[in-house]
């Protein structure tokens, strides 16, 4: 399944992994958020147009900075583009009464084919929608990769260490209600070296995450997801290494994400209105023969 929903440090740039970006002290989240990097990409998809699941989100840093927010996935339609079957996604972010954001993302199926799908999120992203036009129209974009990754020829998120555990089943109660799951837990790392000066260090952002997972869950199969983060940073005079002083902690931050319902039925904000429907139905329509006109009747005199 899909790993890594919440991201703090460098993914919060990439759009595929931004989901729970990083704590703030406003009244939303300091990131966009597209959630599709909670869809579990692990199994084949089970969703349908107009299936959602939504999460109450809350975060604290030890800076003092915290969030809360509630944020809704939704299966708002698909689209045949370029050849391919894709899927729209919505993802609505609520804060109080005073913040509220929507993005759509239209992502391959066959991302679902993909043993690397996490990694390799960018790779399958075809569109966006993060508004609409002066005429009420949605604001499509193409998503590109950015020209460094194709000279360099390197895939998204590469250089990330991802350990995962499955924990057993547990019993778990969120708003929703109370769900058998199965407790996973995944250990994510990234290092970076830098100089400055007459200095080496090396900072490190790792990240714990337990995630507890039932499949009656549509999009995302998460009932609860509980993730710690830490950054840190070691320093050295260049070429005395081992004299390195203590690992400083530069910040650490905790989010627990809660399901506080699903369901079947909603309906898109962003996507056009054709397609918020299967690719299946809009094929039948366009298929459907179309009713003559009717001759007009003969005046008699």
């Amino acid at each position: 399944m899909r790993r890594a929903t919440c991201c703090w440090f460098a993914l919060v740039a990439c759009v595929a992994a931004c989901v729970f970006p990083g704590v703030s002290s406003g009244k939303g989240p300091e990131d966009a958020i597209n959630g599709i990097g909670l869809i579990d990409f692990g199994a084949k998809p089970t969703f349908k147009v107009g299936d959602w699941a939504r999460y109450h989100v809350s975060g604290r840093s030890e800076r003092g900075e915290s969030e809360e927010y509630d944020v809704t996935l939704m299966i708002g339609g698909e689209e045949q583009w370029w050849g391919e079957d894709c899927f729209w996604i919505e993802t609505w972010t609520v804060a109080d009464t005073t913040f509220s954001q929507s993005i759509a993302s239209l992502m391959s199926y066959e991302i679902f084919s993909d043993t690397s799908a996490f990694a390799n999120m960018q790779l399958y992203v075809r569109k966006l929608i993060n508004g609409v036009d002066e005429d009420g129209n949605a604001d499509q974009v193409v998503f590109k990769r950015p020209s460094s990754g194709l000279r360099t020829r390197s895939l998204p998120n590469r250089g990330f260490l991802v350990k995962i555990d499955t924990l057993g089943i547990e019993s778990v109660t969120v708003p929703k209600g109370t769900y058998e799951c199965r407790k996973v837990s995944s250990t994510e790392g990234r290092g970076a070296t830098g100089a400055f000066a007459d200095s080496t260090d090396y900072t490190e952002l790792r990240e714990v995450r337990t995630t507890y997972v039932n499949r009656q869950i549509p999009i995302t199969h998460i009932v609860l997801e509980d993730t710690r983060q830490a950054f840190t940073r070691k320093a050295w005079k260049v070429g005395y290494s081992k004299d390195a002083k203590p690992t400083v902690t530069l910040n650490s931050s905790t989010a627990i994400a809660k399901l506080i319902d699903f369901g079947s039925g909603l309906e898109a904000h962003m996507v056009p209105k054709r397609l918020r429907k299967s690719i299946a139905e809009q094929r039948a329509e366009t298929a459907k023969p179309r009713t003559p006109p009717r001759p007009a009747a003969k005046k008699t005199g």
